[in-house]
This record gives C-alpha cells, structure tokens and sequence, in this order.
C-alpha cells in the first residue's frame, strides 16, 4: 500500500462497526435470536417475502456483519503483520457469503439468472482470494450452465474461470471468443484489463497477463467495482488478488511466479506470498461460533 491508500485504512479502521470478533460474534447473536422470532407462515410484512423464496435461513440475517469479518482480518493482518489473520478471514467470508451470493444468482427454476451473473463471478473470483476452490465447486459444479449475455466482463470472465477450473477446453474455447469480441468493443478501464489478462491466461502468455495484471492494479481504485461493496476493498483489492491466484490453474509454478506484482498498489504482496507458501490452500476458520451460533460452523465442514 501507499502512504495515501494506508491514511485511508486508518480513517476506515476508526470508524469500524465492529472493532473486534467479540463485537461481530454479539451482533450476529442478537440476529440470531431476531430470526427465531419470526414466524414466517404468519408475518405477512412484504420485506420477508425474499427471504421465504430464498430460503436460506439465518445467512440471509448475516449480510450486514459478513463483510465485517473480511474488514476485522485485514485490520489485524495489517497491525500485526502476519498474513494468516488475513488469510484465514478470507476463507470464513467466503464460506458465510457464496451461499448467500450463489442464491442471490438464482431464478426459482435454479438456473443461473444472467441478469445476476455479475454477483456470482464476483463472488467466485472472491472465493479465489481465499485460495477456496471448494466452495466454487460445491455451488457452481461442472455442468453449469454456460453463460452468453450480461455484463461483459462478468459474464466473460465467469466462462474463462469454471473452464479453467474443470480444464473444460469446450468452455475456454467460447470464453476465448467472447473475450476477443468483447475487446473489440468499448470497455471500462478495469474491464478490459481483467478480460485481456483472462484471455492471456487462456492462451498461457506470461508476459501479456504480467502487462494486464500492472492495468488492472493502476486503474483499480478508479474501477469503482460498482461502488465496492465494501469500503476496505478500497484499500485491500480482493479482486485482483483472486485473479491473480487463478493464475496458478494455468501456468507452471515458474511461470506462475513470473507475473509481476506492482508495489504501492492494494494489492498487499505480502498476502500473495504467504499463499503461495501455503501452497494455495484455504485457510482455518477465523470465527468459531458457538452456543446458539454453533449451527453455523456446518459452513466450515465440506
């Protein structure tokens, strides 16, 4: 980070709802015992009525205090140092947030809305800042569905992705035709950066994605990724960080390593290395729930 990007992070850090997981445990608690309140085949208030179709149960509670847990890690990574806070911050998002994130990415009859691609390949890139590729297979398997309209570079990046994952070449081949049309067109900054270096990754130049990848973080804060859904994602680029880890289903490790990361960005270098010392695997819960919560520790567990 830059001096101005850490200036940031500490006005960020002052105003924290939640300045510590005690704080973040009590209030997830107190939604816990608001949603056993309700009793959803009377309430008839109109504001419950996703919540009944959705069917995902006391997460649905949680969206208010699940990005805190992401701002609570990088806080202590960033005054201790050590990256497994972060590391393992990463991982419990992911885990509370892609059911929520893939459900949200639904029509009733289960297939993917492409209206919503943009929250399902943006929580799936996410998941791979936290080096959590489980969770992407548990909730966007194999046979899922490929994508043909949308956002571009959502909807182009979601084919790329899953195809790289399952090395699906049918899928590469179709990401790899929109991608080339798609930057033929008019882009954002960011967007044709993130799809070029997709692209780059689909025809294994090292070099282009190296060029991409220093686009994409110098043009990052400007992005606005529709306004960030979190104002720490300001200063710590979740983004970039899970397309940068995709990499590794691509190249050797040689090449993997040769992609060069831009000092004085939010791309924390430090996190990058880390993972790669833990060999790209996820890490161990950062909260543990307990008592009433305890039910939610399931998320830990496939």
């Amino acid at each position: 980070m830059n001096n101005k990007d850490k200036k940031l992070l500490n006005e960020l850090i002052a105003e924290m709802r939640f300045p510590a997981p005690e704080s973040l445990i009590n209030y997830f608690r107190d939604r816990q015992k608001y949603y056993e309140s309700i009793d959803f085949n009377q309430n008839t208030n109109p504001k419950l009525t996703p919540l009944r179709e959705a069917g995902i149960g006391v997460l649905a509670f949680l969206r208010d205090g699940i990005d805190a847990v992401l701002d609570l890690g990088i806080v202590e990574a960033y005054n201790t140092h050590n990256m497994k806070y972060l590391h393992d911050a990463l991982y419990t998002y992911t885990r509370l947030n892609f059911p929520l994130a893939r459900n949200t990415a639904n029509k009733k009859s289960g297939s993917i809305d492409v209206i919503n691609e943009y929250v399902l390949c943006r929580d799936i890139i996410e998941a791979f800042a936290a080096c959590d590729t489980a969770t992407i297979r548990k909730y966007c398997p194999e046979n899922s569905p490929v994508l043909t309209k949308g956002y571009k570079m959502w909807y182009v990046g979601y084919n790329l992705i899953l195809g790289f994952l399952y090395n699906d070449e049918k899928r590469i081949e179709t990401g790899v035709q929109q991608a080339e049309k798609a930057l033929t067109t008019k882009n954002p900054q960011f967007d044709a950066a993130v799809i070029a270096y997709l692209l780059a990754l689909a025809k294994y130049n090292v070099s282009e994605a190296s060029s991409q990848f220093a686009i994409m973080l110098s043009v990052y804060r400007k992005s606005g990724l529709f306004n960030f859904h979190d104002n720490f994602l300001k200063v710590f680029a979740m983004i970039p960080h899970g397309l940068y880890n995709i990499a590794c289903l691509r190249f050797s490790k040689d090449d993997f390593d040769a992609i060069k990361q831009p000092e004085d960005t939010c791309f924390w270098n430090s996190l990058a290395e880390y993972q790669r010392r833990m060999d790209l695997s996820h890490g161990t819960p950062y909260l543990l729930f307990a008592d009433e919560l305890q039910s939610l520790n399931v998320i830990y567990d496939y």
